[in-house]
Parts: C-alpha cells; sequence; structure tokens
C-alpha cells in the first residue's frame, strides 16, 4: 500500500507517539476551582461583572485559557501547568466573585468575555447590562515556572465603573514573587579554620622519613595500592551507580512534592491579590452600601426648597 492513506497514516504514527509520550502533562494540574476571595463589605446595588483574560499568548491563540505556566516533570523536562478540570481561569475568577458578591447581598450580572474582546467592547457590554456599577477585572499576565523553586509573573487590574461608564477607581496588581527561596546564611571561616597563618607542626624525630632515592621504603605502600582485584572495583563502581540512581529519584520525588505546595502557594496569592482589589478602601464608600434597586441621583442642595419662613 502505497497510496495517499499510506502516506497519512506513516505521518500520523510520530504523531500519535508524541502525543502519547507527552501524557505526561496531565498529571501537571492545579486547583483553582475553590477560589473563595473575601468580600468585607455588603449591599443591594445591581453589579455587572466581567473577568478579561488579557494575557498575550492566549489573545494569540497560542495558549489556551487555562494555562498558567509550566512544571517540571520527573524527567526534568518543562511541561504546561493547566487549571484542573480544564476551565479557563477567567471564568473561574468570574465564577468566585458572582458567589461573593451575591452572598453579600448585591444583585450581580455577569458579563461574557473573550480573549480577542477589545476594553471598548467589554464596556459596552457592561454598559448595555443595566447595573448600577460594573467590575472589570482584566489578567494581563499570570505565569508561573515551577521548578524546585518557584518564579511568578502577574499583572491584574480591576476597575469600577459608575452606571455610565466612567472610571471610579482603579486597582493594579504587578510584578514578579519567588515562592520557595531559601535564603541561606554564608558561613564565615576564619583563617585558623583554613589552615592559614598556622604554625606547621614539628615533625617527630622517632620517625624516620624515606628519602626521595630509597625506592624499597615504597615497596610496600605500592604494593597495597595497585593489588585491588578487579571485581571488587567493578562492585564499587555498581554500588555508587546505585547510589546515584537512588539520589536521582529521591530529589525528584521531592522536587515534584515541592511543586505540588508551591503551586498551592500561588493560588493562594493569586486569591490574595484578588481579594485585596476587590477590597480596596474607596470600593464600598462607591457602591453604594444600602440602596435597594436602581441608583437615584439626588437633587443638589441649590435645588432643594427653602423651608417655610417662621419654621425651623
Amino acid at each position: 500500500m502505497q497510496g495517499p492513506a499510506f502516506s497519512l497514516i506513516r505521518f500520523a504514527v510520530p504523531v500519535l507517539v508524541a502525543a502519547f509520550a507527552c501524557g505526561c502533562a496531565a498529571t501537571n494540574l492545579v486547583e483553582y476551582s475553590s477560589l473563595n476571595p473575601e468580600l468585607t463589605y455588603s449591599g443591594r446595588c445591581r453589579v455587572a461583572i466581567a473577568v478579561h483574560d488579557a494575557r498575550p499568548r492566549v489573545v494569540s491563540g497560542e495558549s489556551s485559557q487555562s494555562l498558567v505556566g509550566e512544571v517540571a516533570s520527573s524527567s526534568v523536562q518543562r511541561v504546561p501547568l493547566t487549571i484542573a478540570g480544564g476551565h479557563p481561569l477567567s471564568e473561574i475568577t468570574a465564577d468566585a466573585l458572582i458567589k461573593v458578591f451575591s452572598v453579600k447581598g448585591f444583585d450581580v450580572v455577569r458579563i461574557r468575555t473573550t480573549p480577542t474582546d477589545s476594553s471598548k467592547t467589554i464596556l459596552d457590554k457592561v454598559n448595555t447590562a443595566g447595573a448600577d456599577h460594573g467590575i472589570v477585572i482584566t489578567i494581563n499576565e499570570w505565569w508561573s515556572s515551577v521548578l524546585k523553586n518557584a518564579a511568578l509573573v502577574y499583572d491584574l487590574t480591576l476597575v469600577l465603573y459608575d452606571s455610565k461608564g466612567a472610571v471610579l477607581v482603579e486597582v493594579s496588581e504587578q510584578g514578579n514573587k519567588a515562592f520557595g527561596m531559601e535564603v541561606e546564611e554564608a558561613e564565615e571561616t576564619s583563617t585558623e579554620d583554613l589552615g592559614w597563618g598556622a604554625v606547621p607542626e614539628s615533625p617527630d624525630p622517632s620517625v624516620e622519613e624515606p628519602s626521595m632515592g630509597d625506592q624499597d621504603a615504597f615497596a610496600d605502600e605500592a604494593t597495597a595500592t595497585e593489588a585491588a582485584p578487579a571485581t571488587e572495583k567493578t562492585e564499587t563502581k555498581t554500588e555508587e551507580t546505585e547510589a546515584a540512581t537512588d539520589e536521582v529519584e529521591a530529589a525528584t520525588d521531592e522536587a515534584e512534592a515541592d511543586a505540588v505546595d508551591l503551586n498551592h502557594e500561588i493560588f493562594l496569592f493569586y486569591q490574595q491579590l484578588v481579594g485585596g482589589m476587590l477590597n480596596d478602601p474607596r470600593m464600598p464608600k462607591l457602591m453604594n452600601r444600602f440602596d435597594t434597586g436602581k441608583t437615584q441621583e439626588k437633587p443638589s442642595p441649590t435645588e432643594e426648597p427653602l423651608a417655610p419662613a417662621g419654621t425651623f
């Protein structure tokens, strides 16, 4: 069989093999579905909530919305780190926000977004929701590289809009953060420990040192040194190889266990960042905490009628 079908099969086999070889990537999952940022205020107004995944690699289509970084596998190769269940990071974040605002008494409207949406498109969706306020969280970057230690690059923005689309509050969190890095204290070693400047010990006069020309004086030492049987050398090498293999496996297991803990720390840091933005001190003051229904504009003091003469 040499036709097009054979060529297709011949091409497909290596692809399938590569796919199965990379199957281990599915084990590198991190749990984000328990995201539950704390909200410290309550309210009765209507809030539209949108979360936009604007990470460049996601917008370009290079990465899925559930990809949050990379982690080392048991073979010390970098493989994708994805959210368990394949849920998009923006979707999980929106779910969490809707839950906490609803629990606090707000009437919540969900605004659906796609990575390719522009800021204007998202704002138009918020404005047409008929809400008192709109909250838009943009994930500009969220990427962790986890080996024995972890490095995180993050860039999050929250914007609070009024019912007409005007910006009331804007909060940003961005930077680089290391996880699992232990600061090692340098051990100072004195010159005495190193032997620098120490006075050499006087040789014992009762011990005669052989002269360079006395070959018989080194005969016993030379014989003892070169007499090791080949089998003993082989056994020693084998034991050393096995010990080295055990050390590598132990180090790999330890690294994988550390990676799990580091991923959880990174998740908790994400929850902390989102909660910190939601609880910006300006937020509860501007969101009419105890309003019911639509917010109504109050007349200015100059437009209020004057009290009749003779009244207090």
